[in-house]
């Protein structure tokens, strides 16, 4: 019991939550390794949470005219002629086809803003990393990576 009531704190992220995941790790590493609360990378972790932070105060912007479209229900075939000779007819079409249309514009736009701070943080933390990458890349190692027996 105590390790749930330990990894229900660890998931709220509260200060000092990685202590306590130490704590679970060590009372049951089988099932702490399985765990998706339990987080392997701590200091990336909190990068890529800062990174995340600072994507969110980004100011997207707008979704191009031609990006994305949604399968409408509603379309102008979906009443009759003769439907459309009655004032009351044509004025609920209308209607229904603007907010059907602002509805998607929404949709849309959120669908945009989304894919566009998940670009942006996956371009930023490809800069952040880079400089690490080329590093390793260029450098020799000092000592062998597998060891004589």
């Amino acid at each position: 019991m105590r390790y749930d009531q330990l990894r229900e704190l660890v998931a709220k992220r509260n200060p000092g939550w990685e202590h306590l995941q130490e704590a679970l790790i060590s009372l049951d590493p089988v099932r702490a390794r399985e765990d998706p609360v339990i987080v392997k990378n701590i200091p990336y972790y909190k990068a890529k949470k800062a990174l995340e932070a600072e994507v969110m105060k980004l100011d997207p912007p707008p979704r191009p005219q031609n990006w994305g479209e949604l399968d409408l229900p509603l379309n102008a075939s979906s009443w009759r002629e003769d439907d459309l000779k009655d004032p009351k007819k044509l004025y609920e079409k209308t209607i229904l086809l603007n907010a059907q249309r602002e509805m998607a514009d929404k949709i849309l736009d959120t669908q945009w803003e989304t894919k566009w701070r998940q670009d942006k943080l996956n371009e930023m933390l490809e800069e952040k990393v880079r400089p690490y990458i080329q590093n390793i890349d260029n450098t020799v190692l000092s000592q062998p990576i597998l060891m004589k027996q």
